[in-house]
């Protein structure tokens, strides 16, 4: 299983806290496990739990995109803050 959650739900200019957040789409695909999934970034502010079907992805290659749904209006720098926690985590692992 693989959770995601963006820390601000959208895009945030780091300069002027008046500007609107700037939403997106993650695209998660990691084929090997049958995950293919589309999030906005609104609806990932809290975590949001995605079904592996059973398979453990320790050694699994994925691809993640994100697309903005509109485009920027002001200059300067825009962060967010995407979490990906894939269980069981392999610290947990005991031999």
């Amino acid at each position: 299983m693989l959770t995601i959650r963006s820390k601000y739900g959208g895009l945030k200019h780091e300069d002027n806290e008046l500007v609107n957040l700037t939403h997106y789409s993650i695209n998660l695909d990691v084929s090997s496990i049958n995950i293919a999934t589309e999030l906005n970034s609104e609806d990932i502010t809290t975590p949001v739990q995605i079904d592996s079907f059973g398979a453990i992805p320790f050694s699994t290659i994925g691809e993640l995109g994100v697309t903005l749904e509109h485009g920027l209006l002001y200059a300067g720098y825009y962060k967010d803050v995407i979490e990906i926690d894939i269980y069981p985590s392999i610290n947990n692992v005991t031999k």
